[in-house]
């Protein structure tokens, strides 16, 4: 067998392993992760310098010595209950446990197992898709993911299957004694006229984990899946998340993102609207305090005529802890008839906290309706003493008026039992959460 060659870098230390390990590669993941290798090793950990990276700092990643996460001897405990209607898979340090997972139940036409094992015995399925689509291309840990991950999940829903049950993906990270990476990969491809719901929860970790999580999602011609997010880790962890969605002709995605914890999150969501028709919805919510950093960066590409998309995005800070907002829209020439709409709002409870917005507009066809919009305050006054002429102490207004600001958000999750959950925890985070419940 050939040694592989590999770029020298401290991150990539395990490709070789990977390459030359026993039984290999298929020859396709093999090139894609020498390539990924490649990529990485020259673009190198972004830095401020870097426009896409200057309100998001990651230098404290060279300060450890880390080591990519092998597959444990031991499951860990799931303190947190599956959704109870729901096809199951749960990964733990990116590799999939299927002894804690349930599949029982899938309908013929669908394949949900372990991506690493798919990748040989049904290469079908995955070499069209894995690492082809390169809205991300030039994001490092994209590259990083590509180049390292051990496995994670490959969940392929046949033509004009409809799912009738929701799919939950768990990401687990488990607590380490020495730095660590996970990295869970998900390929998702819905065929054409299939219908899916996919809830993706990440849970766990500590300061010495990164996560490096990335999930690409073809949706072929009339396909509709919703896919929700939700990121609830350890407050010292280190989440760097990536999203690449591909959507084909009168194909329906949406998408929900909702970051509760972390120390540093950054959540980048790419979708390309790639056939006539399509239609795209992004919602987003994100809670932070202390000192947490969430930083979310959204790109949505208009490629074919007669799409539409919609993004609202919402944040709610306390503390000193910080967010970013990076959204931009860009039609390409001949996308006519495009009808985009993008809004970032964001509510300040502390004086120390901050947010960058930055919404963008990149218009290349000339029959398109296009608005995109940037709020950032604190509450309105005249509403809390609305509130408190009703007989609410000062408090209880605000907090009725917080929750009213991120229920726009929750109430657009179309799984009942997710969207109580997000209630449940986001009414956990403000005071008075029992008088709340009462008045809502």
């Amino acid at each position: 067998m050939a040694t592989a060659t590999v770029p020298s870098h401290p991150l990539l230390a395990g490709v070789k392993a990977l390459l030359d390990g026993p039984g290999g590669q298929p020859g396709f993941l093999a090139e894609r992760r020498r390539q990924a290798a490649a990529s990485f090793a020259e673009l190198g950990l972004p830095t401020r310098a870097w426009e896409e990276w200057r309100f998001t700092g990651v230098t404290h990643l060279e300060e450890k010595q880390w080591t990519v996460a092998e597959r444990a001897p031991q499951l860990p405990s799931l303190a947190d209950p599956s959704l109870a209607d729901a096809h199951r898979l749960v990964v733990v340090d990116g590799w999939l446990r299927p002894e804690l997972s349930q599949l029982h139940g899938l309908p013929e036409g669908v394949f949900a197992g372990s991506l690493a094992d798919a990748a040989i015995r049904r290469p079908e399925l995955v070499e069209p898709h894995l690492a082809r689509h390169a809205a991300l291309a030039d994001h490092p840990f994209v590259a990083l993911s590509t180049a390292q991950f051990r496995d994670g999940v490959l969940l392929w829903i046949g033509a004009g299957t409809v799912l009738d049950r929701p799919v939950e993906l768990r990401l687990v990270a488990r607590r380490h004694q020495r730095p660590t990476i996970a990295l869970p990969r998900v390929l998702i491809v819905a065929g054409r006229g299939s219908q899916a719901t996919v809830v993706h929860s990440s849970v766990g970790g500590s300061a010495d984990t990164l996560i490096c999580a990335v999930t690409e999602i073809v949706l072929e011609d009339g396909a509709v899946v919703d896919h929700y997010t939700m990121l609830d880790d350890d407050h010292g962890a280190t989440h760097l998340t990536a999203l690449e969605v591909r959507q084909g002709r009168d194909s329906s995605f949406h998408s929900g993102v909702f970051a509760l914890g972390g120390g540093l999150l950054r959540n980048d969501l790419a979708v390309t609207l790639g056939g006539a028709g399509a239609d795209a919805t992004l919602d987003g919510l994100y809670l932070t305090s202390g000192h947490q950093h969430v930083d979310n960066h959204l790109l949505v590409r208009h490629s074919a005529a007669g799409c539409t998309s919609r993004q609202l995005y919402k944040g709610i800070l306390d503390g000193s802890s910080r967010a970013v907002f990076n959204g931009r829209i860009l039609v390409d020439p001949g996308a006519q008839k495009t009808d985009a709409r993008q809004s970032n709002r964001n509510l300040l409870l502390s004086s120390a906290a901050l947010v960058q917005s930055n919404p963008q507009l990149e218009i290349l066809a000339d029959d398109v309706r296009c608005t995109h919009g940037s709020t950032i305050g604190r509450l309105d006054e005249d509403a809390v003493f609305y509130l408190r002429s009703r007989g609410l102490d000062r408090a209880a207004a605000e907090n009725v008026l917080t929750w009213a600001f991120a229920a726009e958000v929750v109430d657009r999750i179309r799984v009942p039992e997710l969207r109580d959950r997000l209630r449940h925890a986001v009414l956990a985070r403000l005071p008075s959460s029992e008088l709340i419940r009462e008045v809502v």
